[in-house]
Formats: structure tokens, C-alpha cells, sequence
């Protein structure tokens, strides 16, 4: 995104940006302006007016614009060097190669850093626009063959499960033990409630399934018509725990999903009105 105006509000408007192209920033501009991410990743200026902007104080004003500032010098030190730049912002003719995702990513990561520092905002908030600019964003226009769609990572998998585990702890006030057992094509999470107070560090592992899941994996498989199917996940209650077979994609496996799953769960146990053991 660029922005043009007077001199004077030079810092203003690096703040602006700083802002806009955060996930943060972007994941407002997503669903403020009709063509953002679908047909086309420009807006029209009476979109941009909607989109939400802090009232930023001169203080991040000045933070927020001495970062844009050293973010700027540094693709400048990388285009003289001959290097890929780390943004993709430049025309053709003035970009010696494209931008790697790996350094796409480094520099979102920084950006996303400084401007939620900037402007405080909490972890259990900031990830989920940052999630899904990383991974709900890839299936626009019908994209089905993306990152977000491939086998998750065990990295992935322990973050889901601190974050569920923290959510599931913080509403029982006790804490929750959680492993979860990964096959290459189907997951298993269970959360078992226990009588510590103290947090459990989760378990990740790569288990071999019983023949009884697999064929459960296989009858949760629906046709939907001759060539698609519907791949269902299950939720089973066994007396002190709970069970959840989900695809091994990592859109069904990060932070903002467990968020999600931590909310059906407690709506079920708090929902229920049969026997418990």
C-alpha cells in the first residue's frame, strides 16, 4: 500500500503504512474492501476510508515510523548489494530477482512484531489476524493445492495444544493433559481433565493408528457426489476424556483453531444433561 501527502505528515504516513501491511493492518483491509484478495489486491479510495486506523499518539507515530525507516534502508542495502529484496513492492525493471516466501516471511514477522508491540496488543489477539493472512488467505479464488492444506508439522501441532490446553485450563480452573498421536493422514487429540493446578506440558508423537481407527477415519469419509468427498472430524466424550480425530492439514491445526475447538468443547460439556462418571 502507498500513500501520498505533504511533507509534514511524512511520519504520519510512514506510521500509516507501517500499520496497513501488517497482518493486522491487512486483515482489516480484507474485510473492509470488496476486492481485496478476490478478484484483485487493490481498493478504491473511498474503500480505504473504512478501514480502521488507530489514533496513533506522537510516540508511536515516531516508533512506528523509525521502524518503517529501518526496514526501508535495508531493502535499499539489498538492492545495491545486487541481493533479492525483501519486498516485492518494486516494479519488474527495478527488481533484480523476486523475493523468496522465506524472506516474505521474515520481514511480516518483524513488521507484525514492532506494530503490535507499538500498539499493545495482546498475543491471544494479534494471532489471529496473523493466522489468517498465513493460512485461510492462501485459499482464495478456489486455491485448494496450498501450504495451508498440506501435512502440518509437529511444531504446529504443540502450539495448538499449549493454546488449548491454556484456554481449556483458564475456564476449569484445573488443568488438562494433552497428546496427540499423528498419522500421515488423520490426527489424534486427546485431552484428558486432571486434579493438578499446576500447567501440563502436551505430548506430540507419531503413533502407528489401531486398525479401529482407520477404520473409523474411513467411515467418517463421506461421497459427496461421484468425485468429491466429505472428510468428517470427530468429537467423542470418554468419561475424563475427550477425544478429536481431525485432518492432518495445518488449517486444522493452528492456534486460531484451537481457539475454536476450546469453545466447542466447553459449550458441549456445559450443554450437556446426560450422566456423568
Amino acid at each position: 500500500m502507498a500513500f501520498a501527502a505533504s511533507k509534514s505528515d511524512a511520519e504520519h504516513l510512514r506510521a500509516i503504512s507501517a500499520y496497513l501491511n501488517s497482518s493486522i493492518g491487512r486483515y482489516l483491509t480484507f474485510f473492509h474492501c470488496v476486492h481485496w484478495g478476490v478478484e484483485r489486491t487493490d481498493f478504491a479510495p473511498s474503500e480505504a476510508r473504512t478501514v480502521p486506523i488507530p489514533d496513533f499518539t506522537p510516540e508511536q507515530v515516531a516508533q512506528l515510523a523509525q521502524f518503517y525507516r529501518q526496514l526501508s534502508d535495508r531493502q535499499t542495502a539489498e538492492l545495491a548489494s545486487k541481493q533479492i529484496p525483501l519486498f516485492k513492492g518494486q516494479s519488474e525493471k527495478m527488481r533484480p530477482a523476486r523475493a523468496t516466501p522465506e524472506q516474505e516471511q521474515e520481514i511480516r514477522r518483524l513488521l507484525d512484531d514492532e506494530v503490535e508491540r507499538v500498539l499493545g496488543i495482546p498475543p491471544h489477539l494479534a494471532i489471529i489476524p496473523r493466522e489468517f493472512m498465513e493460512v485461510r488467505f492462501q485459499f482464495l479464488d478456489g486455491k485448494s493445492s496450498v501450504p495451508a492444506a498440506m501435512q502440518v508439522e509437529n511444531d504446529a501441532l504443540a502450539r495448538y495444544a499449549q493454546c488449548l490446553a491454556r484456554l481449556l485450563d483458564d475456564f476449569a480452573r484445573t488443568s488438562h493433559r494433552i497428546s496427540i498421536s499423528h498419522d500421515r493422514d488423520f490426527i489424534v487429540c486427546t485431552i484428558e481433565i486432571t486434579d493438578k493446578k499446576e500447567p501440563i506440558e502436551p505430548t506430540v508423537f507419531k503413533g502407528e493408528p489401531s486398525k479401529e481407527d482407520q477404520q473409523l477415519w474411513q467411515d467418517l469419509r463421506q461421497p459427496f457426489s461421484q468425485w468429491v468427498y466429505v472428510q468428517r472430524s470427530l468429537c467423542v466424550f470418554e468419561g475424563r476424556k475427550i477425544h478429536l480425530w481431525k485432518n492432518a492439514r495445518v488449517m486444522d491445526w493452528t492456534q486460531t483453531q484451537a481457539m475454536l475447538d476450546a469453545d466447542s468443547i466447553i459449550s458441549d460439556v456445559l450443554t450437556y444433561t446426560g450422566e456423568t462418571s
